[in-house]
């Protein structure tokens, strides 16, 4: 008779973080819109989805990461504020794992069950449940999967009839295929080592509903490693009514990201990346960076040019110089930067200046805080960015606060976010 173990064993994915989101905010990398759209898929644990945009979006390596951890279950209170500091959203959540069975309450009301590749969900079904490697709008109902040998079946069906029939065969633990049926669409999904693919077609439509990824590591020899990634959505005017889609990704039917790094093995540790953007709805849009980083740690100097705009052959670019100290190994970090945008014909624009530090206490958490002056003078403007971290084995915390001070003006927040998270 099999042990059962009271304890679950839980993997939770960690690609990026709220304060780096808004980070990217207040440097205007991306907009408010953006922002809230990244913050919104990380609140519902679609963290692959979360790194896709701000890899397209921020122009940032992103990789999502697996820790794993024993518990019973959690508790959970999130919530973000305003620029007036009023608690803009908020979510309690609930989750309670005993034996094979696990129960959800608020964000997501949802009873589930785990069994030896036995799987079914009551409740609130998305993009997690039923799987679906296209983000999927929430539903209202039963999602079931069961295997057969290596082959393996499910379906789903929710209160307002959308029934879903699906068939897949997994090869190994990197490469599967499964076909499924929806009233409305079908599709496939496809996961092949370095590929994965998805399409989604309406029975009505002409142009499918296509996301691709493809991903490259490969080490070479004494020299260093490449690292190559692509990822698209392409679509025509008809998307299949249950796709939840950024709308920057519904606005363009081609919208793609690249990243190619390269990463010397030499003592500076020197790295190179480009991250580009391509875009295609009304007109074509581009946009690319390249980033290049190498010293030691005691103060490591990194450069990046950025043109926002590809198809007017780069007349504006974002030049931003940025210099890294861990003086006292990985516990103390200090940080500065320098960023200006360049304008052909007008030069150099008033630059964006930032300061701070960060504290590591492994175990504990972290805290960092930064001080910013957009626009160069600090009688101007003034913006302090403060991010605190703490956690153990039962609870954890976070809270992330972004201060402004404009010319006669008094202090006030801009945005900000909280977390309390028990372990039991």
């Amino acid at each position: 008779m099999a042990i059962i173990i009271l304890l679950i064993f839980s993997i939770y994915s960690f690609a990026i973080e709220e304060a780096e989101v808004f980070e990217w905010w207040d440097d205007g990398i991306i907009t408010a819109e953006n922002a809230t759209e990244i913050l919104d898929l990380l609140e519902v644990g679609n963290q692959d989805e979360a790194c896709l945009l701000a890899e397209a979006l921020a122009l940032t390596e992103c990789e999502v990461k697996e820790s794993k951890i024993h518990t019973n279950g959690y508790v959970l209170w999130k919530g973000r504020t305003d620029s007036l500091g009023h608690l803009e959203k908020y979510w309690v959540e609930l989750q309670l794992d005993y034996y094979y069975f696990g129960l959800k309450l608020g964000s997501q009301n949802l009873l589930s069950y785990k069994r030896d590749g036995y799987e079914s969900y009551l409740g609130e079904i998305s993009t997690k449940e039923i799987k679906s490697y296209i983000p999927m709008d929430t539903l209202w109902g039963a999602n079931l999967k069961f295997p057969l040998g290596d082959f393996f079946l499910g379906t789903t069906l929710d209160t307002a009839l959308h029934f879903q029939g699906l068939l897949g065969y997994r090869f190994n633990k990197k490469t599967e295929i499964d076909l499924f049926f929806w009233n409305t669409f079908w599709g496939f999904h496809s996961k092949l080592n370095q590929m994965e693919i998805g399409v989604w077609q309406n029975y009505s439509g002409k142009t499918p509903l296509v996301k691709l990824q493809l991903q490259q590591k490969e080490k070479l020899e004494d020299y260093g490693s490449l690292n190559f990634k692509f990822s698209a959505y392409i679509h025509g005017n008809s998307i299949p009514e249950l796709a939840r889609l950024s709308k920057s990704i519904i606005e363009n039917n081609l919208w793609s990201s690249q990243t190619i790094s390269y990463s010397h093995n030499d003592d500076y540790k020197t790295k190179a990346t480009f991250n580009s953007r391509i875009t295609k709805g009304d007109s074509t849009q581009g946009r690319f960076k390249i980033q290049l980083e190498s010293g030691p740690s005691i103060l490591r100097p990194q450069g990046s040019i950025t043109c926002l705009d590809a198809t007017s052959n780069c007349h504006k670019d974002d030049v931003k110089l940025q210099l890294t100290s861990f003086p006292f190994g990985k516990k103390i970090k200090f940080q500065s930067s320098v960023k200006s945008r360049y304008t052909k014909g007008d030069g150099f624009s008033k630059p964006r200046i930032s300061g701070g530090g960060t504290l590591t206490e492994k175990g504990v958490g972290k805290s960092s805080l930064l001080i910013i002056f957009p626009k160069g003078n600090p009688s101007q403007e003034i913006q302090i960015q403060s991010q605190t971290q703490v956690g153990s084995d039962f609870l954890e915390g976070s809270i992330g606060v972004t201060f402004k001070k404009k010319k006669e003006e008094s202090i006030h927040p801009t945005h900000g976010y909280f977390q309390i998270k028990a372990y039991f």
